[in-house]
């Protein structure tokens, strides 16, 4: 149906992981951090987005590409050539940039190049990183150096290769990188912008579920292989980021401001984060930590998706098998332990996380636009449990998670009424959801429960689309027979389409008290007095503004349902809101607001109860295009009739009197119309925005005061139609627009009072 990323047998397609390779330990001559002349270490002013574009920069690689070996026999040759032309010192950073990540330097003959060259020729540094004793941060800061561009050489320690997340002692994990001045001080890691790791495995883990499926694949340790990449990401990283993956030994080259600095214990505990995490503009809500802790086998990750974005996410979850042997051979029996859903209200996804035996997990999170062929890693979050607690695993997991998602809207189906796909309910309580329909579908619904077979629950859920507004509305009904967990699937196709059905929505309905973190609140039977003025509230407030405040705070308090009472707020809300949005729409006179304000209410199972209120919009509507009409008719008029109208020196009484009665529905005084013909005309030929027909273009009725409808209606009553006609055609237009005009604000006038 082409609705983005399309699961297959193995569920959603995800990129390879990425690790990044190491840094020798040591160099065969040492590269001085800093020079004495190089301004201190502070935070940049600006984003690197401010002040790079790589689009501008295709010349400067293919320049650097075309470099001869010829240069490499001195740094003064090889900068005279990737420096020839170039007038700033970005140009001339970028030119070295993209030289260096072109050279494939692992595989390039060198035989006959001696290691002792490496500080005065390029060639020799080359050999130097062939036999691990040199770096290519090193080559990178040498490079600058010789081309007048400050450069620092940076040690320190990353997560990378070698590194599994929550991992406590990693201090062994040595890295080098640079940072440059220009435009302040800008971090690069030149060897994770050329260089990764495919197919690393550290042999500790066994993936035992992905996308809902069950799996029970032990990973074999590899070493996995080494290739070239160039990596934009790396070049001139942002502070904040690039120091969730790498600390310096000197903390101040982080390069941070003060409260963005990490200490060691910090970056020790925070996710494997990895770059397209930044990139996408993901953020993990709550404290960012690399091992959760299972509070009764639970625990969540919850991360915030950026706004405007049709995002997919998927995951992976492992068992360490050498963590804890005795109980893996329970652990491989698990399944569907990992419940996904998205909150349309927050634009967040969690991933919440079941563990009912002890041991050490990791779920590994992938996700970006939905059009990708391939979600891309962003992320590892290790969980610890300690407990043998008894779970039953989900009822289901489907593979685009839980709540409104991107196939959704794909499909057609717009604007749910429940936009978290996790909902609290009661026992047969009636839970009824909408949809706004863009395209015409076929829909049908599936209510699951572990232990009660679809057959048996086939009368507790339906669906029905109502196609006799203008606006086609889905409607779904479930109610659960008891306490428990349900998933409610939801299937559409084109209509009169021979596509099988496909899973396009889903909701995870429990009777549970609500939770946090995937750990349910404590049970209380009884309320504190503001819990219990909370819910009083949902029951006694009448007016909208009451109402609504009644159910944020209801919200905030993180209280669950007893009796139905926020369901039925909830629902009186949604009732008040489309009947103020009536209201608004027609004292506003709006035309676009009032055919939003109509198709919403006519949508809504309130459609009976809001009747009157829609055919008051709708008498509303047909007189603004009326009235509009008759606008379109004047604004129409050719220029050469307005001019041979005005052109009367002496006019017929009719003619002067109509023109008096639209001007004075313009606001004009009536005193001053009356008192010449000349007024008239002045006011008639002005130009501009103060011009006639501007002013009807723009012309707003409640503008129109009591006063001056009244002045006009006695002119115009003088007076018929087929009169005014028959003294002048295009005097009969502004006659039709000002009766129209009139009738309309006197009808508003009754109807007010």
């Amino acid at each position: 149906m082409g609705c983005g990323t399309s699961k297959n047998k193995d569920g959603v397609p995800k990129d390879v992981r990425r690790l990044i390779p190491r840094e020798p330990p040591s160099e065969a001559f040492r590269i001085k951090p800093v020079l004495p002349e190089y301004p201190p270490p502070q935070p940049p002013a600006s984003r690197k987005d401010e002040i790079y574009d790589p689009s501008e920069n295709q010349d400067i690689y293919l320049h650097a590409l075309r470099a001869p070996k010829d240069v490499e026999t001195s740094y003064e040759e090889l900068l005279a050539y990737l420096t020839n032309g170039l007038r700033t010192d970005m140009m001339k950073l970028r030119s070295i940039f993209c030289w260096l990540g072109t050279q494939n330097i692992e595989d390039e003959n060198l035989r006959n190049v001696s290691e002792s060259d490496g500080e005065i020729t390029p060639r020799g540094y080359k050999k130097l990183i062939q036999q691990r004793n040199g770096s290519y941060a090193g080559f990178f800061t040498l490079l600058c150096r010789a081309a007048g561009i400050p450069c620092a050489f940076i040690n320190g320690i990353s997560k990378g290769l070698g590194y599994e997340v929550g991992d406590q002692d990693i201090k062994y994990l040595g890295d080098k990188w640079v940072a440059v001045y220009i435009d302040g001080w800008r971090l690069i890691h030149p060897l994770r912008a050329f260089k990764c790791v495919l197919g690393y495995k550290s042999g500790n883990w066994t993936l035992i579920e992905s996308d809902g499926k069950r799996k029970r694949n032990k990973e074999k340790a590899s070493e996995g292989q080494e290739i070239r990449t160039f990596n934009e990401y790396y070049f001139l990283c942002d502070p904040i980021e690039f120091s969730m993956t790498c600390l310096p030994t000197d903390l101040i080259w982080q390069l941070n401001y003060p409260a963005n600095t990490m200490s060691y214990n910090k970056f020790v505990n925070i996710p494997f984060i990895q770059e397209k995490y930044f990139s996408y503009g993901f953020q993990i809500c709550g404290q960012l930590k690399s091992m959760l802790i299972a509070k009764k086998g639970v625990t969540s990750v919850t991360l915030r998706v950026p706004d405007h974005k049709e995002i997919q996410l998927s995951y992976e979850f492992f068992y360490n098998h050498l963590f804890d042997r005795p109980d893996s051979e329970d652990v491989y029996a698990l399944k569907r332990y990992v419940l996904m859903s998205y909150d349309e209200y927050s634009q967040r996804w969690t991933l919440e996380i079941r563990v009912p035996l002890p041991g050490r997990y990791r779920i590994a999170i992938y996700g970006g636009p939905s059009n990708l062929s391939t979600l891309p890693w962003l992320c590892d979050v290790g969980v610890m449990s300690d407990e043998h607690i008894k779970r039953d695993p989900y009822p289901k997991n489907p593979w685009i998670g839980f709540g409104p998602v991107d196939i959704t809207r794909k499909i057609g189906m717009m604007d749910p009424s429940h936009k978290s796909g996790i909902q609290f309910i009661l026992p047969r309580q009636d839970i009824h959801m909408t949809f706004r329909l863009e395209k015409k579908l076929e829909v049908k619904t599936e209510l699951i429960h572990l232990k009660m077979s679809s057959k048996e629950l086939i009368n507790n859920h339906s669906a029905v689309i109502n196609n006799q507004s203008e606006v086609h509305t889905l409607h779904v009904w479930v109610k659960v027979p008891k306490e428990g967990e349900y998933a409610l699937q939801i299937f559409a196709r084109l209509k009169d389409s021979k596509n099988t059905f496909e899973n396009v929505c889903n909701y995870y309905l429990t009777t549970d008290p609500p939770r946090e973190a995937g750990v349910e609140m404590e049970y209380k039977p009884f309320d504190t007095p503001l819990e219990k003025k909370a819910r009083e509230a949902l029951t006694t407030a009448q007016k909208y503004d009451d109402l609504k405040q009644a159910v944020d705070k209801y919200e905030q308090s993180g209280l669950y349902e007893r009796k139905g009472e926020y369901g039925k707020a909830k629902r009186k809300l949604e009732y008040l809101e489309l009947a103020q949005d009536l209201k608004d729409a027609i004292n506003r006179r709006n035309v676009d607001l009032l055919v939003k304000a109509i198709q919403q209410a006519e949508s809504s199972p309130f459609q009976q109860k809001l009747v009157n209120l829609v055919t008051q919009a709708r008498d509303m509507l047909e007189s603004i295009r009326v009235l509009n009409k008759f606008a379109h008719d004047v604004l129409e008029m050719k220029q050469s009739t307005l001019a041979e109208l005005l052109s009367y020196k002496s006019p017929l009484q009719i003619i002067y009197d109509v023109l008096v009665a639209t001007l004075r529905l313009l606001g004009e005084s009536l005193s001053e119309l009356k008192s010449s013909w000349e007024n008239v005309r002045w006011i008639m030929k002005m130009q501009g925005k103060g011009s006639v027909m501007r002013r009807i273009r723009n012309f707003d009725l409640n503008n129109v005061s009591t006063d001056m409808c009244n002045d006009a209606n006695v002119i115009l009553s003088q007076y018929d139609e087929e009169t005014v006609l028959a003294a002048s055609a295009a005097v009969g237009t502004f006659f039709r627009w000002a009766c129209s005009i009139v009738k309309e604000k006197q009808g508003g006038i009754r109807a007010n009072t």
